[in-house]
């Protein structure tokens, strides 16, 4: 059985939620920055422009994820620090390695694979490629690497700095008249990707002790490769398959349609999704260490009441934003963005299902790997992938357009979230009965808002303002019926709250 993380020099510990608010303010604070900044940045950049980023930027995610070969998912596994330590080594070894051999595919790869999306505006730069490969896989070994140590104020910090970084090269290219694709690809690798590993690798050769870094040698590093051999054996197809799957809206719309539809796509799941999924994120971080910890000391009980605590919360925090976004967002984004972005704000209502399923369902994946469900892993991200493919080219053939794609997509994908999180939770010790009744009671508390949005838009048709005000009357029972159901959502405000004043 492995062990958790137990590193000699551990920073001051913190409650779950206070770790959470920790990681998720440097999450929320750089989306803050992104967003703010996204009006000048979509008056920069054409739809086209954004859809040549998105492209590069999936092929990184989808190969830089697993260029690890999954051995990041293991560092926080061991208890001894070395081990630890060794594990890290093991997975920086594997991203050199893999980068090295994507360099040398690139050569005659590149152009078939960017012809076939649309993407020829990048082969003069397909060299730039394992580059970004090679800086998007060291994120997450080197972040999960600080987290042994709870070091998440410093990973929160990381995160602000480098989302604060991406923005000002982007404007600034922008600005200086540089508004094609190829230059906003540039400038996202040069600081967005740069600064992530760069500052986590200075931290660990200037002050090695407060990370309980200890130098392993070549026996421990073999020993834990061996130890871990069921990440990259089994856990890599499985990581493969589900970062494909979450990417192939933009490689599926860009192999269909244009890299505008891509750029539009991108815009509306920069809108709705990247502030929720960061949010989510930050708790799938802190849970993941709390819940290898507590089920290694073998408390099944603790791990199923963590288990069971983090499942519902997110229900309850995650319905009334994201409905939200989905009603209002479409007039907002004309409004803000301008018209030729008019799209993207219909975009993000079509997706806004599968950003909440996601929402609740991706820091449940994290256990999958505490409990070493690695097959089950490979089998439920082959079914997602072919059911976000097949959603989207089924609802262009009854459609032919990419709000129908897209609609048929929101309305499929969901289905295979609650498969996996039903499953996950069941091998958890947690009854998937009491969650889905949890669900369905804050579904059925969200009716009045919609109700309220259906009667200001759509029957009176009042202006924008007034819709906006009763659809947040509307959402009222919502939030006293939430809070009633759970006191403990109205302190998780308050120190939100806190954290964004502080």
């Amino acid at each position: 059985m492995t062990e958790p993380a137990s590193p000699a020099r551990p920073a001051r510990r913190r409650g779950f939620l206070a770790n959470v608010l920790i990681v998720s303010s440097g999450s929320i604070l750089g989306q803050a920055v992104a967003l703010l900044s996204a009006p000048i940045i979509a008056r920069l950049f054409a739809p086209e422009a954004f859809g040549i980023g998105a492209i590069y930027g999936t092929i990184c995610a989808v190969v830089g994820l697993a260029a690890c070969l999954r051995y990041d998912n293991a560092v926080l596994l061991p208890k001894d620090p070395a081990d630890g330590a060794a594990v890290l080594v093991v997975a920086v070894t594997a991203s050199l390695l893999v980068s090295s051999l994507c360099a040398l595919l690139a050569g005659f790869a590149a152009e078939p694979l960017l012809n076939a999306l649309g993407a020829e505006e990048l082969l003069p730069w397909a060299w730039i490629l394992p580059i970004g490969i090679l800086l998007t896989s060291l994120n997450a070994p080197l972040s999960l690497y600080f987290q042994r140590s709870e070091r998440f104020a410093t990973v929160s910090g990381v995160r602000v700095v480098a989302s604060i970084g991406g923005v000002l090269a982007t404007i600034g290219v922008g600005w200086m008249g540089y508004q094609d694709g190829i230059h906003l690809v540039a400038a996202r690798t040069s600081s967005l990707l740069l600064l992530l590993p760069l500052i986590f690798l200075v931290w660990i050769a200037v002050r090695p002790s407060t990370v309980a870094w200890v130098r392993p040698g070549l026996a421990r590093i073999r020993k834990v490769a061996w130890r871990y051999r069921e990440f990259p054996l089994v856990n890599t197809w499985a990581a493969l398959l589900s970062t494909t799957a979450l990417q192939s809206p933009p490689l599926v719309l860009a192999a269909l349609f244009s890299p505008a539809v891509v750029g539009l796509y991108a815009m509306a799941d920069r809108l709705i999704g990247l502030p929720i999924q960061f949010l989510s994120s930050s708790v799938a971080q802190v849970f993941f260490q709390r819940a290898a910890a507590e089920h290694a000391r073998g408390d099944l009980e603790a791990f199923a009441a963590t288990v069971r605590q983090v499942s519902l919360k997110l229900t309850a925090v995650g319905v009334l934003p994201v409905l939200g976004i989905a009603l209002l967002g479409p007039p907002a984004v004309t409004l803000v963005f301008g018209e030729r972005w008019a799209d993207a704000g219909i975009y993000a209502a079509l997706i806004a299902p599968v950003t909440f399923g996601m929402f609740v369902a991706s820091p449940m994946t994290v256990l999958m790997s505490v409990l070493e469900m690695h097959r089950f892993n490979v089998a439920i991200q082959a079914t997602m992938l072919v059911l976000r493919v097949g959603a989207l080219w089924g609802g262009l053939q009854v459609t032919g357009t990419p709000e129908g794609a897209l609609a048929c997509y929101g309305a499929l994908v969901p289905l295979g979230l609650l498969i996996q999180q039903t499953v996950i939770l069941r091998r958890s010790g947690v009854s998937a009965g009491h969650f889905f009744a949890h669900l369905s009671r804050h579904l059925i508390y969200a009716t009045p808002c919609v109700a309220a949005f259906l009667m200001a838009d759509v029957w009176l048709h009042l202006p924008y303002p007034a819709v906006v005000l009763a659809t947040m009357v509307g959402a009222l029972p919502y939030v006293f019926l939430a809070l009633r159901e759970d006191p403990a959502l109205l302190d998780v405000g308050r120190r939100v709250l806190s954290r964004i004043r502080s």
